[in-house]
């Protein structure tokens, strides 16, 4: 186990604080590979590029799974928006 806090967020990709920093790495359950330790500056660079770059469908999605964990998306997930023209975020 590494630093504390240590969870699986998928696609053999764990995630955990170690001291001031998050570190992000895969493992095949067996050996350590990839890591990748994130400082806060880092972290809130990633939420902002997010919030330029990503078109505002992604945007709500990854409110939803932060928020209610996608539950309440899952209904939607047939519909189509059009808000290529929006660049606020959701």
């Amino acid at each position: 186990m590494r630093g504390t806090h240590e969870a699986y967020i998928g696609d053999a990709v764990y995630v955990c604080l170690e001291h001031d920093q998050i570190l992000l790495y895969t493992s095949d359950g067996l050996a350590i590979s990839n890591e990748i330790f994130l400082e806060a500056e880092v972290v809130r660079n990633l939420v902002k590029w997010i919030d330029k770059y990503t078109h505002p469908d992604f945007r709500r999605a990854l409110k939803r799974e932060l928020t209610d964990g996608g539950k309440e998306g899952d209904r939607e997930q047939g519909s189509q928006h059009s808000d290529q023209g929006n660049n606020d975020p959701a």
